[in-house]
């Protein structure tokens, strides 16, 4: 028994940690109801509760001439009966030799017994078995209880009677033949006969046949049973049991006839299986390639492998298996990495709980006294939580989205009633799946909130954390805004001496401003020609010539325009939703642009949409982070809300933003109106130093050339980008967003001078809130659950499993005889790729070779067929795959192109000189010497042709015609 635990009446409110004061509570106070007791274990983290029934009224135990004894030791209670003096199992056991008295009146069915216990007589009997047989133990089997007690004495008295009836029976020769076996331990108690005769015993021992219990022994004795002669089988040996309805689900076993006592069918069709084919997931089974190649060590037989799909009932919630395992080749990701990545997630979400702890340790109960040495511990381990949750909602809105696609294109098809009546379920079941998807992410963005102002409470920076949807600008410290300059003469020489810090952003000035770069920070991924030829050329026009660019279509202005109202919400988010949480001693700095400048010459001007800088120096400290702000508008249900990745076509423009204002990192925000994601990214000085290599090639020089093919090596580049996204950008979190209410100061100055930061600081004290410690432990409890509920929803659910069978050649069939054996399954969803198929393939043969099997033939049905007819290169196996794709190779040919290239065949061009015949040989034949009798080729034809006086190859031999013209080879 652990010492922490402590033992409380379910009935009262008595606590104590001695058990035993408690049982005698129970029996003496509470003896008319059921002994329970509920046992409280304080651990380090938590606090466990669970309850312990018994099963006993004390009242009627006491009634019966019986003590409860509780053990402390092992939390049980035992039953004993107190023996008496006159007891005769206890004259008994004291004097073993002497003969036991009996009536004067005697019969042969008491010479019987006494002859029976004559026997018994001479058994040594241990006196510590004379102590267990005067109690019973109350033993849990299955939530049941029961007494397990040895009769001794009982047998004594009921002796006589079975003798008795026995003889009336006809039975007493095979009851002494019995009980003679017994004695002389002839008889062999594992034998099935005897064990089902102990079980009709035991079925008719009952008060209640529900509480009938089977051995495995007799349990694997039904199942084979069933597996031959299937339910027939049962029904005959089992014969009449209870019948009829009770309420109260009582049967009385004597109100039964049965043959034998023969469990449900339910019980043998797969509950007791075995523990290692309990935990039997998706792989090879090497055991019993191995148990084969033990039968057959000298390999003499071949065995053919066979597999094939066979549907299942689909479904994971609440259970381990169910996802689809492919041996590591389903996704990217594979299930044993998105299972790593789970459990890692529950770790952090362990660590924080860990953490939090050491608060209660201390007694701290307002996370606004943690000490400082605490503070940092709680704060990382909680940002990790919330970058936890984060990822949890970006796999929630993939899996949301293809089930909002997958209902649209349902819908599309129910063009009629009968239709809607046929995917009335599957649009029902769909419905809920993404109803139940929106209610975890809703959740997960509330514990996000809460556990970001829990986080600024430990930062002491709670008051500028935003609880609500609306967040006032002029109430925000950390957010500071710029009152531009308003200049609408500036000219391209004037660049140079203004501070375009304070050029305010869509303003005039700025426009004016912009119009003479040649490159600027959002045009930067077309001027590379990134986005394509059509696009290069239209900027470097716009450029060098002043042709105007295309119109933006209205439907591309909505969205430029979606953006651009949005910004301001973007904002809000970061300054009392993420700076409060994550980079707490930041402010936030509206930028206006900034000029790049190459041999004096305006090479580039790019717009940052703000950054961080510290809130200790107001405005005197070179920033720390830029910002980069997208609002994507909401389209259907084919694009999503956000960017969870960064896409590679801004890689450009961060760059860009991270050169001009001199930071190695910067902070991109994807707004929605639902929530906001943030990511990290760092600056790559060899990526930027190509980029403007390019852009120097390009736009460099006043007379450069508008360029009419795209460089051979953009595809490299971009995919450098690409690999830029995966190894330099981080998701941060996703938090909740809210619609920012300005601060009014001015947007524009006219005079240069009144350029300038404005600073914003609370109208009204603002109080804040109280987040206790224990309200922090119920959050991160809820993360742990949630983020659980969210894994589930978000398995990959396998539709069909695909077992692997091996089997030899041989064509005999015995019922009894398995004639193959499985070597291997998998779990695969609606489709699969041949490609999978042939890998996992190829990894049984392979296991099949090193274990000694020899295995030459696959079979498989029609689903599977390119594997026999393709190889792993996609290259055709037969000669009517070879005629296949021949034809639908000819088939996609012009009839034009077609009549061309007939024209062609065996034309014989018209050679001027001799110099012209020696130059087509060396280019014709350069790559193809072979030996013609004995001698090279190309030698051969210049040898010929020095024969002939006439230039045309007219007059050559056939062979040195066929060898220039038709560019065949001349074999051996």
């Amino acid at each position: 028994m652990d010492g922490n635990e402590i033992f409380k009446c379910i009935y009262c409110q008595l606590t104590t940690r001695d058990f035993g004061e408690i049982i005698d509570h129970n029996i003496i106070n509470h003896g008319d109801v059921l002994l329970k007791i509920r046992i409280v274990n304080t651990l380090q983290t938590a606090t466990q509760e669970r309850t312990k029934n018994y099963n006993i009224i004390s009242n009627e135990i006491l009634r019966n001439g019986k003590i409860i004894i509780p053990n402390k030791e092992t939390m049980t209670i035992k039953l004993s009966r107190l023996p008496e003096e006159n007891d005769p199992f206890l004259h008994f056991q004291e004097n073993k030799k002497s003969k036991m008295e009996l009536p004067l009146e005697t019969d042969i069915s008491e010479r019987a017994t006494e002859f029976l216990f004559k026997q018994i007589q001479d058994l040594p009997i241990p006196q510590s078995d004379l102590q267990d047989e005067q109690e019973e133990n109350v033993m849990e089997t299955h939530g049941e209880h029961f007494l397990d007690t040895d009769n001794s004495t009982e047998l004594y008295e009921l002796l006589p009677s079975v003798i008795q009836t026995l003889k009336n029976e006809g039975e007493m020769d095979s009851y002494v033949k019995f009980n003679r076996l017994l004695a002389g331990n002839k008889l062999p108690l594992k034998n099935i006969a005897f064990l089902l005769f102990k079980d009709v015993v035991s079925w008719y021992s009952l008060d209640d046949s529900h509480k009938m219990r089977y051995s495995p022994e007799v349990k694997q004795f039904w199942r084979v049973g069933l597996k031959l002669f299937k339910g027939r089988f049962l029904r005959f040996m089992s014969g009449m049991k209870n019948q009829g309805q009770d309420i109260q689900r009582h049967l009385n076993p004597e109100d039964s006839a049965i043959n034998f006592a023969v469990p449900d069918r339910k019980s043998l069709d797969g509950s007791d299986i075995s523990e290692t084919l309990k935990n039997l997931t998706p792989r090879i089974f090497h055991e019993m390639i191995d148990m084969l190649h033990e039968h057959d060590q000298d390999q003499l037989q071949t065995y053919k492998i066979c597999f094939d799909g066979k549907k299942l009932n689909a479904g994971v919630d609440g259970q381990k298996s169910g996802d689809i395992n492919l041996w590591g080749y389903e996704g990217p990701p594979s299930l044993q990495k998105v299972e790593n990545m789970y459990e890692n997630d529950l770790k952090c979400i362990s660590s924080l709980e860990r953490a939090i702890s050491t608060l209660d340790i201390r007694h701290i109960t307002d996370l606004a006294y943690v000490p400082e040495s605490c503070k940092d511990g709680i704060t990382e381990t909680g940002k990790n939580v919330l970058t936890v949750i984060s990822e949890r909602l970006s796999a929630l809105r993939k899996v949301k989205q293809k089930k909002e696609i997958s209902l649209e294109k349902i819908k599309k098809i129910c063009t009629t009633p009968e239709m809607n009546a046929k995917y009335s379920y599957a649009i029902s079941a769909i419905r809920t799946f993404i109803y139940r998807i929106g209610a975890c992410i809703d959740r997960l963005l509330n514990l996000v909130d809460t556990l970001g102002y829990a986080l600024s409470v430990i930062n002491d920076v709670s008051f500028l954390y935003c609880r609500g949807k609306i967040c006032y600008l002029s109430e925000q410290q950390n957010y500071v805004c710029i009152t531009g300059i308003q200049n609408n003469t500036i000219k391209r020489d004037d660049v140079s001496s203004l501070d375009t810090t304070f050029v305010k952003q869509k303003s005039t000035a700025w426009k004016t401003i912009r119009s003479f770069a040649k490159v600027t920070g959002s045009t930067c991924f077309d001027a590379l020609g990134l986005g394509g030829l059509k696009k290069q050329k239209e900027h470097f026009e716009y450029v060098f010539s002043g042709k105007e660019k295309t119109e933006p279509s209205p439907e591309v202005k909505k969205y430029m325009q979606h953006g651009t109202v949005n910004e301001i919400n973007c904002v809000a988010t970061l300054v009392s939703k993420v700076l409060p949480v994550f980079y707490p001693t930041q402010s936030y700095f509206e930028e206006g642009c900034k000029v790049d400048y190459l041999d004096n010459n305006f090479m580039l001007l790019v717009s940052p949409d703000g950054s961080l800088r510290s809130s200790c120096e107001f405005g005197g400290k070179k920033p720390c982070f830029a910002v980069e702000i997208k609002c994507p508008y909401p389209g259907n249900v084919y694009k999503p809300k956000v960017y969870y990745e960064l896409p590679h076509y801004y890689v450009p423009q961060i760059l860009s933003e991270m050169s001009v204002l001199e930071t190695n990192c910067i902070i991109f925000l994807c707004y929605s109106l639902e929530s906001t994601i943030v990511f990290e990214a760092d600056f790559d000085s060899m990526l930027w130093d190509q980029i403007m290599s390019r852009l120097i090639q390009c736009y460099g020089k006043a007379d450069s050339k508008c360029p009419t093919k795209l460089p051979s090596d953009l595809k490299e580049f971009q995919e450098k980008m690409k690999q830029y996204c995966k190894d330099n950008v981080r998701l941060i979190a996703e938090v909740p967003s809210v619609v920012a209410k300005t601060c009014g100061h001015d947007v524009v100055s006219s005079d240069k001078n009144d350029a300038k930061y404005n600073q914003h600081k609370s109208l009204q004290q603002i109080s804040a809130e109280s987040c206790t410690v224990s309200n922090l432990n119920k959050t991160v409890y809820e993360i742990m659950e949630t983020v659980k509920e969210a894994y589930g929803l978000t398995r990959h659910i396998a539709t069909e499993v695909v077992v692997y069978l091996i089997s030899d050649l041989n064509r005999s069939h015995i019922p009894e005889r398995q004639h193959s054996v499985p070597i291997g399954y998998a779990m695969k969803g609606y489709s699969m790729t041949t490609d999978v198929m042939r890998n996992m393939v190829n990894d049984i043969l392979e296991k099949c070779y090193h274990g000694g099997l020899y295995v030459p033939v696959i079979s498989f049905d029609g689903q599977w067929y390119t594997i026999a007819v393709r190889s792993a290169n996609n290259e055709p196996l037969t000669i009517l795959q070879l005629m296949k794709d021949v034809y639908k190779q000819a088939r996609s040919i012009k009839k034009s192109d077609m009549l061309k290239h007939m024209k062609q065949i065996n034309l014989v061009p018209k050679l001027s000189n001799r110099e012209e015949v020696f130059e087509l040989i060396d280019n014709q034949v350069e790559d193809k010497i072979t030996i013609l009798n004995g001698k090279d080729v190309k030698t051969t034809i210049y040898t010929l042709l020095k024969k002939k006086e006439t230039p045309y190859l007219l007059h050559t031999s056939s062979t040195v015609a066929a060898l220039l013209f038709n560019n065949s080879t001349v074999e051996k």
